[in-house]
């Protein structure tokens, strides 16, 4: 987790650093977006990991609940706020800004008086027995439950045109983040109780 961190901040500094050089390309920029996806599949994962020997089991569903709060309010207010920077500044200041907030964000993690756990020693499994242990972190995920969160996303096709579209949409939207903030915390929270430690993990990241 703290890895992804410092790997994510260092990527999205790159970034910032090569385009003010002019020297950035498109292949190199389609790569390093793809490295900082996964490195955030992967803090992701190891995140509830972490949150799950880090806190105690009653608490598990405050502690999931106030993460899923900040997740929400930290989408809504990037936007509005990077839109700001980019036109005070340029780009690459916002691309800078965000990857010093990661290598931040490694360096308090790691001031954590209990520590991230250490991975779990690697089985020698084959390529084909990993595809394996990956799909089996996706049938202990319990889909059907998405349901809650899903309903919105199809009535945004029968949007009308005009501002009452404008209006729909946004009904829509709410609705979708409003479902989606009362059922992760709870799947997040059912998730770490029934799952083993072992493969919690993998489910996080499937």
């Amino acid at each position: 987790m703290i890895g992804a961190s410092f790997f994510r901040g260092t990527l999205l500094i790159l970034i910032a650093t090569l385009a003010r050089a002019e020297i950035l390309t498109f292949p190199l920029l389609t790569l390093c977006l793809v490295l900082i996806s996964l490195s955030g599949i992967v803090s992701g994962a190891a995140n509830g990991v972490h949150l799950r020997d880090l806190v105690r089991q009653k608490d598990w569903p405050q502690a999931n609940g106030k993460i899923e709060s900040l997740v929400w309010i930290m989408s809504a207010l990037a936007t509005p706020l990077g839109g700001v920077v980019i036109v005070a500044t340029n780009p690459g200041a916002v691309l800078a800004i965000n990857g010093a907030a990661y290598v931040c964000s490694g360096v308090l993690i790691r001031r954590i008086p209990q520590q991230e756990p250490p991975p779990a020693p690697s089985s020698g499994a084959s390529g084909k027995e990993k595809i394996s242990e990956v799909l089996t972190g996706r049938r202990n995920l319990p889909l059907w439950a998405c349901a809650a969160r899903s309903l919105w996303a199809p009535l945004l096709a029968f949007s009308p045109g005009g501002a009452p579209g404008l209006i729909f949409i946004l009904i829509c939207e709410c609705g979708l983040m409003f479902a989606a903030g009362l059922f992760n915390p709870v799947l997040a929270t059912y998730r770490m109780q029934i799952v083993d430690r072992s493969l919690l993990a993998r489910v996080g990241s499937a």
